[in-house]
């Protein structure tokens, strides 16, 4: 849980029920409220899980770490953290476990998650991405996957060029990490729209 996170009143008693109800699952995630700095509610995170093969393909996070239970035996069967990563360490882990054990996702809100730019997550969204990006083709075996992934992965780099909300080199960083993760998005009309937008506005 990041330290400025809350524990929804009740969580633990909802998260030990599903476990005692369901005592074949091996993950239980919950769903997310968005709270801001003075924790007032903004909206909401989604835990989902289709598959293994959509949320490895997936360069965002579809089973929310901060509302995911989880028993200790994982840690003896797949071992610790990936401590080498800074932000995609959680994620990491998840593309572990849930190779294996598919996650009971529960409807109730178990955390509420602080947004707000002081947080690590967000003052390093890039380099949480990179990160993913790394992490993900590793674990992906398949050239259909990989393929897959890549491509999501462009559309979520052009997706945070398009937002304008960082500087102009952070910004056009994003649109050479689309080209890499994806060349032949070069010749979509979104990354010319994008590119003829992003020049004139210089």
């Amino acid at each position: 849980l990041n330290s400025d996170d809350i524990v929804l009143t009740g969580a633990f008693a909802v998260v030990a029920k599903a476990f005692h109800e369901n005592p074949e699952a091996a993950l239980v995630s919950g769903q997310v409220r968005l709270i801001n700095e003075e924790g007032k509610s903004i909206g909401t995170l989604r835990s989902y899980f289709t598959s293994w093969e959509e949320l490895v393909t997936n360069p965002g996070n579809s089973v929310r770490q901060v509302s995911t239970f989880f028993k200790r035996s994982l840690f003896d069967e797949f071992g610790m953290v990936d401590e080498t990563l800074y932000i995609a360490m959680d994620n990491e882990l998840l593309v572990r476990f849930t190779k294996e054990y598919t996650p009971l996702i529960i409807e109730d809100a178990l955390i509420a998650f602080r947004k707000h730019h002081g947080a690590k997550t967000d003052q390093q969204l890039l380099l949480g991405y990179k990160e993913t990006d790394k992490l993900r083709l590793k674990y992906i075996n398949s050239q259909k996957l990989k393929s897959g992934y890549r491509q999501r992965s462009a559309a979520n780099w052009l997706s945070l060029f398009e937002l304008g909300d960082r500087s102009r080199s952070k910004r056009f960083s994003c649109l050479l990490r689309a080209v890499i993760m994806k060349p032949v998005v070069l010749f979509s009309r979104r990354f010319w729209s994008a590119l003829r937008s992003y020049f004139s506005k210089s």
